[in-house]
């Protein structure tokens, strides 16, 4: 039996930082699946940076996020942004990996960041609006 793997978007749509200097982002996660693979997600994390379980099967209560759709959410994560010129600043990678329940859907995990093939989030730090560099 073939193995599905969803299709999706992951849209850094917001950078900033707080008083004491932390950067943070907000990434817009957004998969069109149908019904079956919502109902076989057995866990949900990001892997870079860091590591947050947002949700799991294992887990009652989840906190990272307000959302119950892992398919179509936001999440925000601290990060340490690495510097590629005077005035640009680049957003690490980003991978979120889905693990489900059954074997007919492929556990898998989905990149983008400065350090992979995908495109790259950089950002200047005087109007910190994030560009998506190929």
């Amino acid at each position: 039996m073939p193995q599905r793997v969803p299709m999706g978007n992951l849209d850094l749509t917001k950078v900033y930082h707080d008083a004491n200097g932390t950067w943070y982002a907000d990434m817009n996660i957004k998969f069109d699946v149908e019904p079956d693979v919502e109902l076989n997600v057995g866990e949900v994390k990001v892997i870079e940076p860091g590591h947050q379980v947002l949700y799991s099967v294992n887990i009652k209560e989840h906190t990272s996020t307000d959302s119950t759709d892992f398919f179509d959410f936001n999440v925000r994560f601290s990060f340490d942004p690495r510097q590629i010129s005077e005035s640009a600043l680049c957003v690490p990678d980003f991978v979120i990996q889905y693990d489900y329940n059954d074997p007919q859907f492929r556990s898998y995990d989905y990149h983008t960041g400065c350090d992979s093939s995908s495109p790259k989030y950089c950002f200047d730090p005087r109007d910190m609006i994030p560009e998506c560099l190929i």
